[in-house]
């Protein structure tokens, strides 16, 4: 494809496995090359000596390598990637698609088969233990000793389901935790818009593992909910305390439980932080921002590719 159709730049996503082979065509086409990193794959540069090797490599071939949190990008400098070439590009939402939806609330409840009158808390995501479910599950038991008719919405799916719902059981919440599986993507901006708050509870696994910058909780933001959510990675970049939202600790139910408590006794606030959320989507986290900041970088790419031929040609020609 490369050979029949001529292109400006050649934009690789995930350092490894993909850097590598954009790297190598890039070089054979004499194309700029853009590396964007997205998080698991500079985790499995930092495990193994070989692939952080491959990674310097790709990196050094790079004009320019793209994180969507600077935790991220700080990870990929100490593997190798020269700072000056490193930029930090948060990722978007569509807010049409993500949005306040009219009646949501109620047309939620009934989908669930939930009492009108149930406060809803929402989360989402691949059931792994960096999604930090397991804390939220055990913050529960706080949350209704104060709002004994609140419903915690899990809904996703994974190799650690079958965990959770035992540690549901063990607690006694069947009865207010519900987790519907996997929601459609055209059920999802239904979810967002109809919950009271969001909780992203991510955490830094075992490994050190960690999510970048979720787009769960861009969508909430987008669909004008308050965020609870945990104090790591790329989460502070969308998520600024007692703005339009609350940040805790990582692994720590009590404070999870504290600040989901705050915000379910503050409907005020909460409308507060929604609007909060959604302006910032509206201003900065969307689609269309970071596409503008990629056309910039495409463009320096080129000018420094072409510079750079210029150069050599120039020095060929003294000769």
């Amino acid at each position: 494809l490369t050979g029949r159709i001529k292109f400006d730049v050649m934009h690789g996503h995930w350092v490894v496995p993909n850097g590598p082979v954009s790297a190598i065509v890039a070089r054979l086409r004499r194309l700029p090359l853009v590396i964007s990193l997205h998080g698991s794959d500079i985790f499995l540069a930092e495990q193994s000596r070989l692939l952080g090797a491959v990674a310097r490599w790709c990196f050094r071939s790079a004009s320019a390598i793209t994180a969507p949190s600077e935790d991220l990008r700080q990870r990929a400098i100490r593997l190798g990637a020269p700072p000056s070439r490193s930029y930090l590009v948060p990722y978007g939402v569509d807010p049409s698609q993500f949005t306040r939806i009219e009646n949501a609330g109620p047309q939620l409840r009934a989908e669930l088969g939930l009492p009108a009158d149930s406060l809803v808390v929402f989360s989402i995501g691949r059931m792994v233990y960096k999604k930090g479910f397991e804390y939220l599950i055990r913050a529960v038991p706080a949350v209704l000793r104060e709002h004994p008719t609140a419903k915690i919405v899990l809904a996703g799916g994974g190799d650690l389901e079958p965990r959770l719902i035992s540690l549901v059981k063990q607690l006694g919440v069947e009865n207010s935790v519900v987790m519907p599986g996997w929601v459609s993507r055209d059920k999802l901006p239904l979810y967002f818009s109809g919950c009271d708050l969001f909780v992203l509870p991510s955490v830094v696994d075992q490994q050190g593992n960690v999510d970048g910058l979720p787009n769960t909780l861009l969508e909430a933001m987008a669909s004008a909910r308050p965020v609870v959510a945990t104090d790591v990675a790329g989460i502070p970049l969308a998520v600024k305390d007692g703005d339009n939202g609350l940040l805790v600790p990582e692994k720590q139910p009590g404070e999870l439980s504290s600040a989901i408590n705050l915000l379910l006794r503050a409907p005020e606030l909460r409308l507060q932080y929604g609007e909060a959320g959604r302006s910032r989507v509206e201003r900065e986290l969307n689609w269309q921002t970071t596409a503008r900041t990629f056309i910039s970088l495409f463009s320096q790419a080129r000018g420094r590719r072409k510079r750079g031929r210029a150069s050599k040609e120039a020095g060929v020609a003294a000769e």
